[in-house]
């Protein structure tokens, strides 16, 4: 693996950070609210609202503001939040774990669904149950992400009473190890727990799940299908193979690099997705953090939950090239 690869990949991942930085604070800086009199309070006289503006550098120019952050943050510094005058990295240390359990369930799911899906389709003949299959991945692929969790919650919760409809867990937490329920439940031994925050999970991740799998399945069933259609591919079943053989391990090798690639821009895509149903399921993650900032015009943690998103989301991307580069050292060496 070539050593350039990875470092011009790595300065690609630091200028999009910056460039993150830049827009989401030009952003919250430049909207018509004055954060120093909801942090001042409502009943606040004109010159402690100027007081308070002060104290927090806001009657600084917007560059001098940017620049005394982008040193902040070099130290490892989000800020600290207007409303509650926590630090933002203590806020984001405690709802992070929560979002990404979701979004790794929900991934799992979507990547075992559209696996799947996307191998029956390209392997099935024209039949009802193939058009059922590829008819229900685009209907949910169409669906809006917020009809999909009312639907899930009227039915797994309003009528069958089998599901919780909010929360991570009913009860007590288990010990905060990881921050993230299920794990943190197996690694103590806490099964009840851990029944609680499996059942509290479903309906989220798989509303999350059912929203992109349809486009793993999609793109499965293209690569799959180009893939049996090689000249090593019919040598392969003319030698007399199994055809389970032939698609999971010749097939798909060739098939998974692509595939790989795409599961990679689906992380992020989820990673926005649990704004919308953390608040519908009421998950306490970094997406209801965000709402509540972004109502109250908190703006440090919501420029915080930024850079924290758009940072997973940039690193999932590293390592998906890292992977790819491995999968095919090809692409390496096109790059370099």
């Amino acid at each position: 693996m070539k050593i350039r690869f990875i470092i011009d990949r790595t300065f690609s991942t630091l200028l999009m950070l910056f460039g993150i930085v830049l827009i989401t604070f030009v952003l919250t800086h430049v909207i018509p609210a004055d954060p120093a009199r909801i942090a001042a309070g409502l009943r606040a006289t004109p010159q402690q609202v100027a007081a308070v503006r002060r104290e927090m550098g806001l009657d600084q120019p917007l560059y001098v503001q940017l620049l005394r952050y982008l040193v902040q943050l070099a130290h490892g510094n989000l800020g600290t939040s207007f409303v509650t005058f926590r630090p933002v990295s203590s806020d984001i240390a405690l709802y992070f774990p929560a979002t990404l359990e979701l979004v790794l369930c929900a991934m799992f799911v979507m990547v075992v669904l559209g696996l799947l899906a996307g191998v029956f389709v390209a392997t099935t003949p024209w039949t009802a149950a193939r058009l059922s299959v590829k008819f229900a991945a685009l209907l949910a692929l169409g669906a809006p992400v917020f009809l999909t969790a009312l639907l899930a919650q009227i039915l797994f919760f309003g009528r069958l009473g089998w599901l919780p409809v909010s929360g991570r867990i009913s009860g007590p937490a288990p010990m905060h190890i990881t921050g993230l329920y299920l794990l943190d439940a197996l690694i103590t031994l806490n099964f009840a727990a851990f029944a609680s925050a499996a059942t509290h999970m479903i309906l989220p991740a798989l509303t999350l799940a059912l929203s992109r799998f349809g486009v793993i399945m999609r793109f499965v069933d293209e690569q799959l299908s180009t893939a049996l259609k090689a000249d090593y591919i019919r040598t392969a079943k003319a030698k007399g193979l199994r055809s389970s053989l032939v698609v999971w391990k010749h097939a798909m090798k060739n098939a998974l690099i692509p595939v790989v690639t795409m599961v990679g821009l689906q992380f992020g895509w989820l990673l926005g997705g649990t704004v919308l149903v953390e608040s519908i399921y009421s998950w306490p993650g970094l997406g209801a953090y965000l709402v509540n900032s972004i109502t109250s015009l908190d703006f440090m943690p919501v420029i915080g939950v930024a850079i924290v998103l758009g940072a997973a989301f940039a690193v999932i991307n590293l390592i998906v090239d890292i992977i790819q580069q491995m999968l095919d050292p090809r692409i390496g060496e096109l790059d370099g």
